[in-house]
């Protein structure tokens, strides 16, 4: 048997996507999906904290070289090990081979054991999103999301956004402050969620009737506070099950305005775990 097993080290968003494609490929390839799912800066959550699907763990020291291969590019290995300090990824790159990302178009498992280091999918979205509804979050993540759900009556008819700021160095939230005044001049209810919660509180503030946010949230911190937000951003493990929350209820939504490079809105779209 085979193992196909997602290297993670990056935030949840690009910790689903290719473990959401790598998933899709199980039935298709006869391979048993794994994952490396180590806390960092990024995510202080452990797979486990977010889901509660039965999945294989691994850790990189003891996989044998001789039987592992990696599908990744060289510089994101040397980029991983500068930003996390995690050097297991890089020193068993020195000894096995390191094939191009490329090489996932037309998958081809030969070795025991796959890693693959990706920060987005590798299939195609219609493959993706069957992969990812096998990531089912734990029940008190899904009781979070049912009750808020249920509590402020939001549904298909209210209107999501999503403002990232912070490592996106998105300093100007009036743009987006303008498309919500615009669509509470249209009467619509809108379900408002963002890092920076600031922004949160001053949509709510101008629209009460209208915006509905998350108060009682964790807020992101910087790892170091004298440096600017890109990777930078201190993760914990309360902000990533928090994210998750905001996602899923995003997704209850008709998302309407957000970063079109974001993956957490891209996420909120595809998947739905009603």
């Amino acid at each position: 048997m085979k193992y196909v097993i997602s290297y993670s080290s990056g935030g949840l968003g690009n910790r689903m996507l290719p473990l959401g494609s790598i998933l899709s490929l199980k039935d298709k390839h006869d391979i048993i999906p794994g994952v490396v799912w180590d806390s960092t800066l990024r995510c202080g959550a452990l797979f486990n904290d977010i889901f509660q699907t039965s999945i294989k763990t691994f850790l990189l020291k003891d996989l044998p070289p001789e039987e592992t291969v990696i599908f990744s590019k060289p510089e994101w290995i040397h980029h991983d090990l500068n930003l996390n300090g995690n050097s297991a990824l890089f020193e068993l790159s020195q000894k096995v081979p390191v094939l191009p990302l490329e090489s996932l178009n037309s998958p081809n498992f030969t070795k025991k054991y796959s890693i693959i280091y990706h920060n987005t999918f590798f299939v195609p979205e219609t493959e993706l999103v069957n992969g990812l509804q096998e990531l089912i979050p734990t029940n008190n993540i899904i009781q979070s999301v049912n009750n808020f759900c249920s509590s402020n009556n939001i549904n298909k008819q209210t209107i999501g956004v999503h403002v990232r700021g912070t490592d996106f160095i998105n300093t100007d939230f009036n743009p987006y402050l303008n498309q919500i005044g615009q669509l509470v001049s249209e009467g619509k209810k809108i379900f408002l969620c963002s890092d920076v919660p600031e922004w949160e509180y001053r949509a709510l503030e101008l629209y009460p009737n209208n915006v509905t946010i998350r108060s009682n949230k964790s807020k992101l911190k910087k790892y170091n506070e004298n440096s600017s937000w890109v990777n930078n951003v201190l993760t914990t493990k309360e902000n990533t099950i928090d994210g998750m929350i905001d996602l899923l209820i995003l997704n209850r939504c008709n998302v309407q305005i957000y970063d079109p490079n974001s993956t957490f809105a891209f996420l909120a779209k595809k998947i739905s775990y009603e």
